[in-house]
């Protein structure tokens, strides 16, 4: 009888926390042979294992200086390791995921959102991995990164279309025709946007299909015309009496962003001078701005009219 270890470290070392679709396969696979399979817990002795299993899923999260993954009786998967997803071994494809493998473990999940998974699909759509899917059940959990950019996904979605599609993963939209395609499945989704659009766009996505990211840097894009896209953002969404769906990507160190986005998040509708009037560190800091900013961070929510924005060229 062999011994293997299973070391999820998405469970063990990230703050969002889902069951791992494969090592409840490959928990599956050996429990059924008769081998002994354990998770294997931050500090646990590796050397008792036959051999250790260890799948990062999320690739932004760095692996702790005490944790080693590499050896002679140690394995690596996942698209935290790759930013690409390589399959198991095909033995372990038909099988089923065994839940078993996190049960003890539920208290670092969403009990309600781990429950509703046991008693549906999980499938990984990018290697036609359906081993736990489910006919008569409501729910299709995505375990894909980028899942609308995977070939035929959008057949796929269309062909399910009676089931709510739960993604486990951030769905980023890069193009329209691809926001399009995805748009409306009765999910109550917001695809998180990533491209340049205009004012008919926003107008009619804003409030319900769309959160916006500020952070990414476009072609021939100068740091000032960022803070300028923010501002127009921000103005936009103040003068709907709605607060900003703005994201960032990268948790910019820059107060002055931060000011602006605070203001944002604040139901008034005080222009950003105005409402840091006093603050001399922050209205020093807007008076080095350039004047087309400057200008929008003058303006009162009430008064700003998005016409006159042209929003195709800093959106």
């Amino acid at each position: 009888m062999s011994v293997y270890g299973l070391y999820d470290l998405d469970l063990w070392h990230c703050p969002k926390h889902y069951p791992n679709l494969e090592l409840m396969k490959i928990y599956n696979y050996h429990y059924t042979k008769g081998d002994k399979v354990l998770m294997v817990r931050p500090g646990d002795d590796t050397g008792r294992f036959n051999k250790v299993i260890y799948f990062k899923e999320n690739s932004v999260f760095l692996i702790p200086k005490n944790v080693n993954v590499y050896g002679k009786n140690k394995e690596i998967y996942g698209y935290g390791f790759t930013k690409m997803y390589f399959p198991l071994d095909e033995k372990y494809h038909n099988v089923p995921p065994l839940y078993n493998l996190y049960d003890l473990f539920n208290e670092k999940f969403n009990r309600s959102n781990y429950t509703l998974m046991k008693n549906n699909s999980f499938i990984r759509f990018e290697n036609k991995d359906f081993s736990d899917f489910k006919k008569d059940c409501k729910h299709i959990f995505i375990a894909d990164h980028n899942f609308c950019y995977l070939p035929e996904a959008d057949l796929f979605r269309k062909e399910y279309k009676d089931y709510k599609f739960n993604y486990l993963r951030r769905l980023e939209i890069r193009d329209k025709e691809t926001f399009y395609k995805f748009r409306g499945f009765n999910d109550n989704r917001k695809y998180f946007i990533n491209f340049r659009f205009d004012e008919d766009f926003l107008l009619e996505n804003y409030n319900k299909y769309i959160t916006l990211n500020w952070s990414v840097r476009y072609e021939n894009e100068t740091e000032e015309h960022q803070l300028m896209r923010l501002a127009a953002l921000v103005l936009f969404y103040k003068s709907q009496n709605q607060y900003p769906d703005i994201k960032q990507i990268d948790l910019s160190k820059d107060t002055f962003i931060k000011d602006i986005l605070f203001w944002g998040y604040n139901f008034n509708q005080l222009s950003f001078k105005d409402f840091y009037e006093g603050n001399k560190k922050v209205i020093g800091r807007l008076n080095t701005t350039s004047s087309d900013v400057r200008l929008l961070l003058k303006t009162n929510p009430k008064e700003f009219k998005s016409s006159d924005i042209d929003f195709s060229k800093i959106l």
